[in-house]
């Protein structure tokens, strides 16, 4: 089941944003849907890094959790921040220290508290708005499904697209780096940044990667409703691999145009389609290349199916005249015999 997290990119309210906590904290997806090998999962499973802030006594227990196990969005980001770490050669006690931090109370987290008051939510979100999700936090931090620091990274990077890179420090230490909050950093940690090395993971990539490929997937799933040819128009536009389009329209009325690369593109060209009120659209690709599709004409298929009928009608008319030869021939022949055996019979007379 699609997220649709695309429609939260640059929430501005308080109730678009509060439904896009409750959304990436829905268990929609499946572990497998990581695309992480099964046994590279129950390892992690055994070291505790899917326990996903859960306190479990018995460890082997979670081993029985199958591979389709339903994970929530944040779950998801977090399989994939660990599996990038793991990449790198971080080791898996730092990996499940950041565990711990990450999907531990926000109350208790001090970046949180350096970052959370000047975190972006949208480029016209007022303060009340962002009082309004503070207050919302805290009240769902006393339930059972209380949000976590994870959360608010992860929402951060939906709504305003900009990095947030999870740094890690060969001490075990780790801190997310904004860098339009980078005034609000401890100059410990700055420092740090500056001097030591670590290694790197771009949250905000993980996230639109997903997004990228649930749209596409959503929006392709039902491109039964167009052709092969439009389809594939469609890809190329949705990849970004085109620099204009030019459309030309049935009607004498209707002007050529050319449709530019822009943000509405993808939309417009569906628009087109399903109204299939184009004669043809040619596609110029980033290679300078041409792509050129058209629309069955509608005198054409007239003509078609006229034709189709003439045949089917000659094909009637055909068979009825077959059948009514047969029959002549066969009262012919019947005929004739009649014939000749009156004559046999007259003569034996």
């Amino acid at each position: 089941m699609s997220f649709r997290l695309n429609e939260f990119v640059n929430a501005n309210s308080f109730e678009q944003l509060a439904a896009l906590y409750e959304t990436i904290d829905e268990k929609r997806l499946h572990i497998s849907d990581t695309g992480i090998s099964e046994s590279l999962i129950n390892r992690w499973k055994i070291k505790g890094l899917l326990n996903f802030g859960k306190e479990t006594k018995n460890q082997k227990l979670i081993l029985m959790l199958p591979i389709k196990q339903k994970i929530s969005f944040i779950e998801f980001v977090w399989i994939k921040i660990a599996n990038e770490l793991q990449t790198f050669g971080i080791t898996l006690e730092t990996i499940n220290k950041m565990a711990k931090d990450l999907f531990g109370k926000i109350s208790d987290n001090e970046l949180y508290k350096n970052l959370i008051t000047n975190f972006k939510t949208g480029d016209s979100v007022q303060t009340q708005e962002n009082e309004k999700l503070m207050l919302f936090l805290k009240l769902k931090e006393e339930s059972e499904n209380a949000f976590h620091f994870l959360h608010v990274l992860t929402a951060q990077a939906v709504v305003t697209q900009e990095p947030i890179l999870m740094m890690v420090f060969n001490n075990e230490t780790w801190f997310p780096y904004l860098e339009q909050n980078n005034a609000q950093y401890p100059e410990d940690l700055m420092r740090k940044k500056q001097t030591l090395p670590y290694v790197s993971i771009n949250l905000t990539n993980i996230v639109y990667t997903y997004i990228y490929q649930d749209y596409l997937q959503e929006m392709f799933s039902g491109m039964s409703m167009f052709t092969a040819e439009e389809a594939n128009l469609l890809y190329y536009i949705a990849e970004g691999n085109f620099k204009k389009i030019h459309v030309s329209f049935k009607t004498t009325t209707q002007k050529p145009k050319e449709i530019p690369k822009a943000e509405n593109t993808f939309r417009e060209v569906i628009h087109l389609f399903l109204n299939q009120q184009y004669r043809y659209c040619t596609l110029t690709d980033n290679k300078g290349r041409e792509i050129k599709i058209t629309t069955k004409d509608e005198l054409a298929i007239k003509l078609f199916e006229d034709k189709c009928k003439e045949v089917k009608q000659y094909k009637r008319l055909l068979l009825n005249h077959t059948q009514n030869l047969e029959a002549n021939q066969t009262e012919t022949a019947t005929e004739k015999q009649n014939k000749k055996e009156e004559t046999q019979e007259q003569e034996a007379k």
